[in-house]
């Protein structure tokens, strides 16, 4: 699962913040696709330490940020 190869061990399981990086479930970024793209691939936060993935393909940068809209709807579903 690319989430758990690229995004988790800076952002937590499930994407809870894991005191490295924000909690990936309530940032705005996800919700524009073409931000996702330039912060995950261009690297437009490699300044704050966040790297870029230019390995990643568009389809996999979309599904990575399909997966955390889903965890932001489930968080909300909650409550949290």
């Amino acid at each position: 699962m690319l989430v758990g190869q690229r995004c988790m061990a800076c952002h937590g399981i499930v994407l809870v913040a894991a005191g490295v990086a924000p909690d990936l479930r309530t940032s705005p970024m996800v919700l524009d696709a073409a931000a996702f793209k330039q912060v995950v691939q261009q690297g437009v936060l490699t300044a704050n330490g966040m790297p870029s993935f230019k390995e990643l393909r568009a389809l996999d940068i979309e599904a990575i940020r399909q997966y955390i809209r889903r965890e932001a709807a489930f968080l909300r579903l909650k409550g949290s």
